[in-house]
């Protein structure tokens, strides 16, 4: 396989095949070129016709007798949903295989950005209807298909990656920046919170993910210079969440800046490198988001941008207004 970007040797299905015994047990499915037009499409939210069924099933077996078969002839209005029965089984058998419950992603990124719209309120996926509903929703997800398609060119290169779902604890995830194929500085990954028992095993983390990365990564990944993210579930028990690109367009330095991750490449000698080990020393207090950009309503912005209050001064004024609309309704 030629990889031509740093880009694509970051994508999950080009490195997963060679690191999968230190990652967590993922299946990797191609989307289709019809689903990815599904994906992008930019309509009212319509589930496909596997999930329809699936839904039609379940509602059956509740239901019983009880069923209200009085309107069962009329025509129905409805869009006709779009029916993509080979992915839709790939997806059931990746989740059966798994376990029954799924965390994920695209060839990079997740749907961090739609977490909301599913009934756990996570990245959590046990019916294909879950991952539809990410899928579709997600901004984060139309951005890395349009930059797979419009930047690289690869309509069939786009991959729906399902990982065992694991309950993680996010003070033990944890960044890497590797340079010249040096490990030089780590970040703590949840770096909004404060985590207390990070400052008493710094060091032997850093000690742990150094030795982690010259037995099992160094030499092996292909770039010389970029990011991997570990979560370290207990000493020297790590495994490998992902890669990204050493770039600021494509992957966020945390605890660092990308100034001071540039410095330290141009510092870089031949020698045995320092790693820098940053983590929280105090509680930081409310950070923004960068989430919280994606998938804000409209409505909201709209209401935001409508006149000089804030943005629940013009939701309350909203809310009072169309109160006094239902009252004169009812006057008459």
């Amino acid at each position: 396989m030629i990889i031509t970007s740093d880009t694509e040797a970051c994508s999950f299905q080009n490195w997963y095949h060679l690191f999968k015994d230190h990652s967590i047990e993922s299946v990797t499915i191609p989307i289709d070129e019809n689903v990815v037009n599904y994906l992008l499409e930019d309509s009212t939210l319509v589930l496909p016709e596997e999930v329809c069924n699936t839904s039609s099933e379940r509602w059956s077996e509740h239901e019983g007798d009880s069923l209200d078969l009085d309107h069962a002839d009329e025509p129905s209005s409805e869009i006709k949903p779009p029916s993509f029965p080979s992915f839709s089984k790939a997806l059931k058998d990746g989740i059966n295989k798994l376990g029954g419950a799924v965390f994920i992603k695209l060839n990079w990124r997740a749907p961090q950005d739609a977490a909301w719209i599913t009934s756990t309120k996570s990245l959590k996926c046990t019916s294909i209807e879950d991952i539809y509903l990410l899928l579709k929703s997600s901004d984060i997800i139309t951005e890395d298909l349009t930059y797979n398609i419009y930047r690289l060119g690869k309509k069939d290169n786009c991959h729906i990656v399902l990982k065992r779902w694991q309950e993680i604890d996010p003070g033990n995830e944890f960044r890497c920046f590797v340079c010249k194929q040096q490990l030089i500085a780590i970040s703590q990954r949840d770096y909004k919170i404060y985590y207390g028992h990070l400052a008493q095993t710094k060091y032997q983390i850093m000690e742990e993910i150094s030795a982690f990365f010259k037995e099992n990564i160094t030499g092996k990944f292909p770039l010389s210079n970029y990011v991997f993210d570990i979560v370290r579930y207990s000493s020297n028990r790590i495994k490998i969440v992902d890669f990204s690109p050493f770039d600021p367009l494509r992957t966020l330095p945390l605890l660092f800046t990308w100034g001071d991750l540039c410095a330290m490449e141009r510092n870089l000698s031949a020698e045995m490198p320092t790693i820098e080990f940053r983590i929280l020393g105090e509680d930081p207090g409310i950070i923004p988001n960068p989430i919280a950009r994606y998938g804000f309503p409209q409505d909201i912005i709209n209401l935001s941008a409508s006149g000089n209050n804030s943005a629940m001064d013009n939701i309350i004024s909203e809310v009072e207004a169309q109160a006094s609309d239902e009252r004169n309704e009812e006057d008459f």
